[in-house]
């Protein structure tokens, strides 16, 4: 019995390091940015993103994570006064979509969206500003979305 233990406890061991080690890091020039991301290198050639993913521009920042060549999880996209927050389920949207707006006129969205569809209640706000900050406006909207994605 403790050997049956002991060679499952190696064997897994063994196992986790192997696929540890087949990821390799980029680091570098991306598009118009730099990158930093975790990949495997794929046998038909190219890469497949696995783990952790970072692009940077001198006005944009994007932070992810991939899952077999996938986005999954919490994906943020940063931009000058703005951020958008998607949640991904293998490869499809699925979860919390924020979009902020910042600055002079700022604006709020909040949805849900299931299997890349919006589904339940959809919230936003409106904050602006006209001629030199002398006049102040503040709407908001709510709704509601059905199980196809409708208004």
């Amino acid at each position: 019995m403790k050997l049956n233990i002991l060679f499952l406890i190696t064997f897994l061991s063994l196992w986790n390091v192997s696929i540890a080690q087949s990821l390799k890091i980029y680091s570098g020039k991306y598009r118009e940015g730099t990158a930093t991301y975790s990949y495997k290198d794929n046998p038909d050639g190219g890469r497949i993103y696995e783990g952790s993913f970072v692009y940077t521009t001198p006005y944009h920042k994007i932070t992810g994570q991939f899952k077999n060549n996938k986005k999954d999880g919490q994906w943020i996209y940063k931009g000058y006064k703005k951020s958008l927050k998607l949640s991904y389920k293998d490869g499809v949207l699925d979860g919390m979509y924020q979009f902020i707006n910042g600055g002079d006129n700022a604006c709020i969205l909040l949805l849900t969206i299931k299997d890349g569809k919006f589904v339940g209640s959809a919230k936003g706000t409106d904050i602006g500003y006209t001629w030199h900050r002398l006049f102040h406006y503040r709407g908001s909207f709510s709704g509601q979305f059905d199980e196809n994605g409708y208004m």
